[in-house]
């Protein structure tokens, strides 16, 4: 869409700054919005060192503070509302395992250059 534009008060609360620029790494307010959420369920690590590691944790995984592991939530207790979530992280021999389903990640889709007003187009012109 070419034929619009940001106003002066966009302009005057965002320092002249676009929704996108459009580059590779893109910058601007908005440059990419989330079409998917990635969850995992149950997740479960298979090492050698599971159980001594497991171990050497176990005072951070016993906290209401909670603990992780990579990038998973492995213990710790959160309230929201009235209800309570509770996560715990087990060993057996070679496996870690901890329950529950996660949020990892989102996709996303980058913005194109917003706006991206045709040039031929009057500042005038615009409403």
């Amino acid at each position: 869409m070419h034929g619009w534009t940001l106003d002066k008060l966009w302009n005057l609360n965002y320092n002249n700054m676009p929704v996108s620029d459009g580059q590779p790494k893109p910058s601007g307010r908005l440059v990419a919005y989330s079409t998917s959420a990635l969850f995992v369920k149950d997740v479960k690590f298979e090492f050698d060192e599971a159980k001594s590691h497991f171990e050497s944790n176990k005072e951070a995984l016993s906290g209401s503070g909670g603990a992780n592991y990579a990038l998973f939530n492995a213990s710790g207790s959160y309230s929201k509302n009235s209800e309570v979530i509770n996560r715990s992280a087990s060993v057996s021999g070679k496996t870690l395992k901890i329950d529950g389903m996660q949020l990892i990640g989102y996709i996303n889709n980058l913005i194109p250059k917003s706006p991206d007003t045709n040039p031929e187009i009057k500042p005038e012109d615009f409403v």
